[in-house]
């Protein structure tokens, strides 16, 4: 009578083993009951370059042996580059984490980098949102909150209908997600690829942060029978409180 058991995890693209889709216009890989797809839809072909922000720069709990995830070179340019993230099974995305995207700075660069996302749920409904650089110099990191359930895919491109500058780049860097898997059981399906030999990302081959965890709900039956024990143990302790009380007044 378990519920439904939540995966949580962060899908980290600028791990080494990402290297092994080079030049292709997808990639996939598997994790537990949920099947994750990039794909460029023929807009280009993926690149996962060496991570050039410097080591001391702002990149959260990213591994940044890569630098994310562009298409034809390190980044993801103005123009038809769209890069697209599908999910097999519903999820929460819970935030997006950018590299190259920079805010306004010196240099004749007034404005800041901008990038738009399409995200559609599994009602068919769908949501635009923009997110914008705040870091001049560095690595050009953002870790850009969203908090939206339900979602099946998202899409990354530089929109000119918002507004967002012509020279805006950016590298898709991670992806931080949660779904529910219903039957109540973690998958343990490997994640496919193998790890670049030259990566020196102590958390592996998996291109993901962090491990997977069971949540279960508890059982019904559990939850009365610990409500009896905990009643009856609140009328055990009244009565020997009251007593005494009553023994002080008669004398």
């Amino acid at each position: 009578m378990l519920a439904g058991a939540t995966q949580a995890v962060m899908l980290d693209l600028t791990d080494g083993s990402w290297s092994t889709f080079n030049n292709h216009t997808s990639a996939t890989r598997t994790l537990g009951s949920n099947q994750i797809s990039l794909s460029t839809g023929g807009t280009g072909r993926l690149r996962f370059t060496g991570y050039d922000g410097g080591r001391s720069a702002a990149r959260g709990s990213l591994a940044g042996v890569n630098d994310g995830v562009g298409i034809g070179d390190d980044e993801i340019s103005y123009g038809s580059e769209r890069l697209t993230a599908r999910f097999s099974n519903a999820v929460t995305l819970n935030s997006v984490q950018f590299l190259d995207l920079f805010g306004a700075g010196p240099n004749g660069d007034p404005m800041a980098e901008g990038v738009g996302m399409l995200i559609e749920y599994a009602s068919g409904d769908n949501t635009f949102l923009s997110a914008f650089g705040t870091e001049w110099g560095g690595a050009g990191y953002l870790d850009f909150a969203v908090g939206l359930a339900d979602v099946m895919s998202i899409s990354f491109f530089i929109d000119p209908q918002t507004g967002l500058p012509a020279n805006s780049d950016f590298a898709l860097a991670g992806l931080d997600l949660d779904w529910t898997q219903g039957d109540g059981q973690l998958g343990d399906n490997p994640v496919s690829g193998t790890n670049d030999p030259g990566s020196n990302d102590p958390r592996g081959p998996s291109g993901l942060i962090g491990t997977a965890q069971s949540v279960p709900e508890p059982a019904l039956p559990g939850l009365m029978l610990l409500g009896l024990i905990m009643l009856a143990a609140a009328g055990g302790r009244r009565r020997r409180q009251t007593a005494p009380t009553h023994r002080g007044t008669r004398n």
